[in-house]
């Protein structure tokens, strides 16, 4: 059985998304706690930011290097298939920036 990451910036996980299978959740609404699963990230570089709504804190800033660590997911482990999903808005100012 293969299971899914997800991550998205929001409240809580959608309807649409089926749990069965889910492995973990994460809103990054301005840190990187788990908001479905076991599985709690690690901040390293990055900030609190503005969503897509314009609210505070409800989203994570990136730069040149920034990421969150999540460790080792063990469901993930041999040959099994699985999927990552981020929304992500990029600043204008850094057209040409290598993703």
């Amino acid at each position: 059985m293969c299971s899914v990451v997800a991550f998205s910036m929001g409240a809580q996980v959608p309807g649409y998304v089926p749990l069965d299978g889910l492995i973990s959740w994460h809103n990054l609404d301005g840190d990187a706690e788990a908001s479905f699963g076991p599985y709690q990230g690690a901040l390293n570089g990055t900030t609190p930011g503005l969503n897509r709504h314009g609210e505070e804190d409800s989203a994570l800033r990136f730069e040149d290097g920034d990421h969150v660590a999540m460790g080792s997911y063990s469901e993930l482990q041999g040959s099994c298939e699985f999927t990552i999903s981020i929304w992500f808005k990029p600043d204008q100012s850094n057209e040409g920036a290598n993703m």
